[in-house]
């Protein structure tokens, strides 16, 4: 009877002295313990105890942890479980290849095996060819898995611990002792306890006739006094639901024929017992004790596998965002990554896309550019690497995309190959966003940046009428009809009236030549400091009027060609937008021509722009661009105004 049915149903009345799967999982635990194998995975097939096999190792896990506060820490961590879907009568290899790939590429190297024996056998071909039954390899095998093939010759490769249930007929006549022994035991307990003995019935109503059954209720009685009985030698206790605490085990070790174990060969193995797991009194409590002999490791090692690699290795996932990651050619004659590059896999250009990569070459597994990468990030993953002791790859997402959620809530990009196990890390200048941190975990900051809308600048061209701008168009009326006009008719008509003058034209034109029009000539030449024959007034009115004209025409000649050198200077010009808000966004089409702005897809960005404002997301979707150096291309060209987000 399945364990987990005894311990999901309160109303079982069955006492289980014979060992269960959770024996096995206790007796993988201590194997686990005594070699500080923290890390393991778990291999099946469509084995019947198969699910309960992975429930109760993911339930030691679970009651192993320490918990400390609000904190808890796992002391053991299942890497990968594998269920993998034999079938008879056929070629499973391609079936078991594919699951241990799983294996292969996580950094497991403690492996729990539960199958058949034919088909542990088979599995174990096929990771014998992957590369998986290696000096760095440990396989624990259950006692399904072992077989009955104990004492004899096995395919089973060398080093392999495996755990079988002591099934000898000594064991067997003990079991049976015990059970006689525990019913007597539970009568004289009952005997005790019931005062009225004699009105107990002590055999079930149901028999072989009876058409229908009945509940036994002193039954019940009886089950629950035998339960509660307990033993010294042997050591024998019940949990609540009726099933025998500790048992014993025996451990077995796969070990060459021949003494030497140089002249080990895949076939001529044997399950030697190398140990025993057995119940032991600790205190008021009876634990299972594990007690090993000498083993033979996997390889023919003198001492056991670590449990882990000697460098784990690590699938990184990033995409280009200057200067935290670049991507530089390698050296043209090494084809290596110089300087403080690391190699890394980038996705093929288009045949049209200008930025080409230069020296690179094609992986043929993968069909991805074989480049090299720089910057901050690229700085910090070596130092980790160095002193994390950890190798890795370093790729590009697929579809060159940050990461957001579609309309149905499926993720791309970075956080999608993160979720489907593709990578085990991101190295990029990724923001944190909620949405995000709900998905995956994050790192502290150490860098914090908004939205940055970037503008081009462009050089602005002198106007035909730039040497007006000093002064507007007022200030030069004044100047030019008002002034000249008022000033040179003004000196004229004193000097018309001055007897030192005109005289009122009595004076003859020939013994002093001056008229209106040579005011007007004497006026427009002091204004513009001309060295041109001039008339000058002789009275004293029109002189001092003319004086001041002439320092007038000083002081305006000097202002007008300061103000002027600042107004023919060109002025770079942009659009001053006050922001994310401004209205030439919210209203692009308001404008002639229309205003142009777009953002990096798949980014923090455009997700921000889509829930705040979808307007303008509908809006600009038809100009976004694949990178930032295509913004920034198209922005030059005057095509767009670029929202460019310096942490997607």
């Amino acid at each position: 009877m399945s364990y987990f049915y005894l311990q999901m149903d309160q109303n079982s009345r069955v006492l289980q002295i014979a060992p269960t799967i959770n024996h096995q999982c206790e007796g993988m635990h201590r194997i686990l313990s005594r070699y500080n194998w923290t890390d393991f995975a778990i291999v099946t097939t469509k084995i019947t105890s198969n699910d309960d096999f992975i429930s109760c190792m993911r339930s030691m896990v679970t009651r192993t942890s320490v918990t400390q506060g609000y904190t808890t820490t796992a002391q053991f961590t299942v890497l990968a479980t594998v269920k993998l879907e034999l079938r008879e009568f056929v070629d499973n290899k391609a079936t078991i290849q594919d699951g241990l790939r799983t294996i292969l590429h996580s950094v497991s190297r403690v492996i729990i095996l539960h199958a058949k024996s034919e088909e542990a056998l088979d599995i174990m071909d096929v990771a014998k060819e992957m590369g998986l039954t290696g000096q760095n390899y440990m396989w624990l095998l259950t006692s399904a898995s072992m077989g009955e093939h104990i004492g004899r010759s096995t395919k089973f490769p060398l080093g392999l611990l495996g755990i079988l249930y002591n099934n000898s007929q000594e064991v067997i006549e003990a079991a049976i002792e015990t059970s006689v022994k525990l019913w007597a035991l539970g009568l004289e307990a009952l005997a005790k306890q019931d005062l009225f003995l004699d009105q107990t019935r002590m055999y079930p109503e149901n028999t072989c006739a009876t058409s229908r059954l009945t509940f036994w209720r002193d039954g019940d009685r009886l089950y629950r006094a035998i339960k509660g009985i307990t033993l010294e030698n042997p050591p024998v206790s019940f949990t609540d639901n009726g099933i025998i605490e500790n048992v014993a085990l025996k451990i077995y070790n796969s070990r060459p024929l021949s003494n030497s174990h140089s002249l080990a060969r895949w076939g001529s193995n044997k399950w030697i017992e190398v140990g025993d797991i057995v119940p032991k009194k600790n205190g008021d409590k009876s634990e299972m004790t594990l007690e090993m002999n000498e083993v033979v490791w996997p390889g023919g090692a003198v001492s056991p596998p670590k449990g882990r690699p000697e460098k784990r290795f690590f699938r990184i996932v990033t995409l280009k965002e200057e200067p935290y990651i670049m991507y530089v050619p390698p050296d043209a004659e090494t084809g290596k990554c110089t300087g403080y590059s690391v190699p890394c896999k980038l996705n093929q250009k288009k045949p049209d896309d200008p930025e080409q990569y230069m020296n690179a070459t094609i992986d043929e597994k993968d069909g991805m550019v074989n480049y090299c990468c720089t910057g901050l990030c690229v700085d910090l993953l070596k130092v980790f690497s160095e002193k994390l002791m950890f190798d890795y790859e370093l790729y590009e997402v697929r579809d060159g995309l940050w990461g957001i959620k579609n309309e149905k809530g499926d993720w791309n990009g970075l956080v999608k190959e993160m979720q489907e196990k593709k990578a085990d890390m991101v190295i990029t200048s990724i923001k944190i966003t909620h949405q995000r941190s709900t998905a995956m975990d994050f790192s502290t900051p150490f860098l914090e940046t908004g939205i940055t809308i970037l503008v081009a600048l462009r050089k602005g061209a002198i106007s035909a009428t730039a040497f007006l701008e000093p002064y507007d168009f007022p200030s030069w009326c004044l100047i030019l009809v008002f002034s000249v006009h008022a000033s040179g008719s003004s000196i004229f008509i004193f000097e018309w009236l001055s007897p030192s003058g005109l005289d009122r034209g009595r004076r003859s034109l020939r013994e002093h030549k001056f008229s209106l029009f040579r005011s007007f000539w004497l006026i427009w030449a002091m204004l513009f400091g001309a060295s041109v024959s001039t008339d000058n007034p002789r009275g004293m009115s029109s002189r001092f009027l003319a004086n001041v004209w002439a320092l007038f025409a000083l002081v305006f000649l000097a202002s007008y060609t300061a103000n002027l050198a600042a107004f023919m200077i060109t002025i770079d010009e942009y659009y001053d937008l006050s922001g994310i808000q401004d209205w030439r966004l919210a209203n692009p089409t308001a404008v002639t021509p229309h205003f142009k702005f777009a953002t990096l897809p798949g980014g923090s960005t455009e997700d921000n722009i889509r829930m705040k404002y979808p307007r303008m997301h509908r809006y600009m979707q038809k100009y976004n661009k694949t990178s930032v150096d295509a913004g920034i291309r198209a922005l030059l060209a005057g095509v767009i105004l670029y929202v460019n987000p310096r942490i997607q």
